[in-house]
């Protein structure tokens, strides 16, 4: 999911269940083409990583 924004708490929600969002600031000002050429994307921080990775928070603490 790509967005300018998000609350907190989506953010969060997302990660729970595995899903990895992407923030840019200026989405609004690019097409879809241009954010998939152009962006450069940092990667989530390792322990958000490990969520994700392993299909959502449930699956982190199993």
């Amino acid at each position: 999911m790509i967005a300018k924004s998000f609350a907190r708490i989506f953010f969060r929600n997302c990660i729970n269940i595995g899903l990895p969002i992407l923030e840019i600031v200026d989405a609004d000002k690019l097409s879809d083409e241009e954010i998939i050429k152009r962006v450069g994307v940092s990667a989530f921080p390792k322990f958000i990583q490990d969520i994700i990775d392993k299909g959502g928070l449930m699956g982190a603490i199993e």
